[in-house]
This record gives C-alpha cells, structure tokens and sequence, in this order.
C-alpha cells in the first residue's frame, strides 16, 4: 500500500498492483509445465496464505484468482498476492477450521493437477484432489487441534517432498527461464494490443522478443521477419517529463545516432495510449536481468563491466552528449555477433570473463520495467538516492551489495543498511557523494582505481 488519505468521509487506497496474471488462467495456458517450475509456485501460493493466515478477515475472502504470477526482473516468475479483488468482494467469514479445509481441499485438487499433467482445472470443486493430501482432510475432520498456519506448513511439507524428489533423480530446482512461462500481464498486453495498431505493417502478428540468455522482456516485440524489434513504453502523457526526449535528442546528434553501444532507433511513435520504439533486434540482456539470472555477480565481474560503461560514456562525454542514466535496465550486456551462441544456461553459471566477447550497451531511454513496483527498482532507487543521484558510483554499491540491498528492500530495512560494511569502501562512497563529478571521465578512472583496490580484486 503506497497511499492512503480520506476524502468526502471516504478512504482512497492507491496500491500497487503487479503487472502479472491470475494464477488460474495462467495454469489454465500452461497446464504441463516443468515439474520444478510447478512445485516452486505451489510453495510461493502456501508461504502466501501462511502469511495471509495472520490476517483471518482477509484470508476468509481471498480466492486463487487473487494471485497473480509475474516474472521478477523478466527472470523468475512467481507468485504475488494482489489484495484488490478480496478488498471489494462481497465480505464472507470464515473460521480456521473453514479455512483450513477450504485451502487444504484446493491445494490438493492443485496438487493433483501437475501430477496428472493438468487434465483438469486446479481450482474447480467437481475437481478430484491428490491422494497425498487424504491423511490431511482426515486429521482436520477428526479434530486434532492445530493452528492455522501449521496446517499450511504441513502442506508445504508434501511440496517439498515433491521437490527433494526430483532432486534425487537429478532435476534442478531452477525458475530461470521467464521466456518459457510468461505471464501475460494486463499493461503488456495493453501496450502490445495498441502497437499492432499503431504499426500493422511491422507488428500486426508480432510475437514477444525471446532476447536470449533466458530473458524475455513483457514491453518488446519481434516481428515475424525478425527484421524489427518494438520498445513498449508508456505514453508521454503519464509522466511530467519526457521519456522519449533524450531519445529524440541522441537521434539528432551526429555522433550518437548510430553509435555502436546504443541500440539502434529507426522510428518514434506517440499516441494517447502508447509509445513505440522501432528498431533493429538484438540479442541483449538488461542488467538487472543478467543480476538476478545470475543471483548477484562478483566484484571481480563489476569491475570490467563497469570499465566498459565508463569508456562507453566517455565516448559520449567527448562528443558532447551526457546521457542521462537513471537506472540499470538502461545498461545492457550483448554478445557480439558472428560468433556461435553457448547455451543459456551455461551463460547463467559461467563468469563474465569466461564468456564469448561482450559489449555494454547504453539506452538514453527508461523501459517501462525501470517505471514498475519491484523489489529490484526499490532497492536501486534506494542507493541511488543515497548516492545524490549520480548513476556511476551508484552502480557499483548497488551491484556489489545486491543480495544485502534485494533482502533489506524485501523486509522493508533498507533504511537501516550502510553503502557498505567495509570501513575503507563506505569512506570511499561516502566521498563520491560528496565530490565526485560522475560525468567527469578522470573522476570516474580515479574512482575506479581506488575501488579495485579497495576490494583487492586479483
């Protein structure tokens, strides 16, 4: 809940709703999903409810459609509790003992769901539940005293057995790969509804850009051909300033309008409901993305990849241009092309050096991801703000403390968290803040210089 204020003996509650799908029509298009994938989701729906058993009068209204899945960071996709649809539904109540039966009776009809393939709808009381879940019906009908929320972690107990079996036959408990089960978000499909009218020629059939290395982004299509991608930002009139004017800008310049590390813009379109980038595809991976696939990189992978955005910028810088960064989905890393592409996963688990050769790219533009409530834009514009907005410095305390920072942005202690445990980087940030120019390239070197060697990266 981002607000709250009354009006006219009223109360407005504005609250951020996740671009992501209901959890029944997501099954619903994915009914055989990976078995991995299947009991990770069951796990997130039973964590939910275990905290939504604190609250009874809420959890006696919510339905499964009130879950939506959304894929964190274009990554992972999981599940997330969307309160709207429970807060303006005729109020039932509900005891424990209804409650529990009520949860335990779908959760085995969803167990028996992935077990069988998904022959029939999860959610549905002419459904038939799982076997596994017959001692738990009859110890609640038998009246043996359990709290609620011990109830739901005995059910998360057979989900994890289902997942400590795949383990031993050698399956990998892995949710990389938000390309194979997309979650069709309301916004997304608004965007991409409105570009096949804007662009028909181009985007009339279009399909959702697989970027690659097991990223796919909601807001960009590829057509047919493969000849053009489409950026989907939000329209112009959303926001008090301009996304699309540092675009228009770049285009205009000389040297910037067809540089190398910037994705390449072929056409601009801006109507009411949408704003459309058309460019040239490729096969490149925003950083937050990359971040999370690869839960966190190493300080000794920060450091190249920030040598190359600072030489990146220091191209612009000498041409004039100051691009105006706001936040990491405007770097992205691409592979360079004419060489043979490795496999996604080994990708994810190879270390930037080990990796075929690879350039930054720069947008100029926000992407609509950057505009979404996340843990990842939380965190960023934590640091960011705690770094007097200035992009460079921010990068780098953001990226390597990105697993402190997620966590604190998660549990709502960021504000208790220092730029760094260490004495001598927490100096050295502390300082950037209040002295360094970060569209200075001498004053970016020299930073990077002291920060490797106070991380003593070999």
């Amino acid at each position: 809940m981002s607000l709250e204020e009354k009006t006219n003996g009223g109360i407005v509650l504005a609250l951020s709703i996740p671009d992501g799908e209901s959890f029944p029509s997501f099954l619903n298009r994915f009914p055989a999903m990976p078995e991995e994938a299947a009991w990770k989701f069951c796990l997130d729906l039973v964590a939910w409810l275990k905290v939504l058993s604190a609250s009874p009068r809420l959890l006696s209204n919510v339905h499964p459609d009130d879950f939506e899945v959304s894929a964190r960071d274009g990554v992972f996709p999981e599940i997330l509790f969307c309160p709207v649809p429970s807060m303006i539904r005729e109020e039932v109540t509900l005891s424990d003992f209804q409650m529990a039966r009520l949860w335990t009776e779908r959760l085995s009809r969803l167990h028996a769901f992935f077990k069988e393939g998904g022959k029939a709808p999860p959610f549905e009381e002419t459904s038939a539940g799982s076997h596994a879940f017959r001692y738990l019906l009859k110890e609640l009908e038998t009246g043996r005293e359990r709290s609620l929320g011990d109830r739901f972690e005995q059910i998360a107990d057979l989900f994890r057995k289902e997942i400590e079996m795949l383990a031993r036959r050698g399956r990998r408990n892995d949710l990389a790969g938000g390309g194979s089960l997309y979650p069709e978000g309301p916004l997304a499909s608004h965007f991409r509804s409105r570009a096949f009218l804007a662009d028909p020629e181009h985007f009339g059939d279009a399909q959702v850009v697989a970027a690659g290395m097991e990223f796919r982004s909601r807001f960009e299509l590829l057509s047919r051909d493969g000849k053009r991608s489409g950026k989907l930002l939000p329209p112009e009139q959303w926001f008090e300033r301009s996304l699309i004017a540092p675009v228009n800008q770049r285009l205009s310049h000389p040297f910037m309008k067809a540089h190398p590390q910037c994705p390449r813009v072929r056409a601009v379109y801006c109507d009411e409901y949408l704003t459309l980038l058309t460019g040239d595809p490729g096969a490149s991976i925003p950083l937050p993305a990359l971040v999370t696939m690869k839960d966190g990189l190493t300080s000794a992978e920060w450091l190249p990849l920030a040598g190359k955005l600072h030489r990146a910028l220091s191209q612009f810088e000498s041409a004039g241009f100051t691009a105006a960064i706001e936040t990491p989905w405007q770097i992205e890393l691409q592979l360079e092309p004419g060489r043979s592409r490795p496999r996604s996963e080994q990708l994810a688990e190879w270390s930037l050096e080990d990796w075929p050769a690879w350039e930054v790219m720069v947008r100029v533009e926000r992407s609509t991801e950057s505009l979404l409530p996340g843990i990842t834009n939380l965190s960023w514009l934590h640091v960011f703000g705690r770094l007097g907005e200035k992009f460079f410095p921010a990068l780098l305390v953001w990226g390597l403390d990105w697993k402190r920072f997620q966590w604190s942005a998660r549990t709502g202690n960021l504000g208790r968290e220092p730029l760094s445990w260490d004495e001598k980087l927490l100096a050295l940030f502390e300082a950037a803040r209040e002295h360094l120019d970060a569209h200075s390239s001498r004053q970016r070197e020299k930073f990077l210089a002291l920060l490797e060697e106070g991380l003593n990266v070999k």
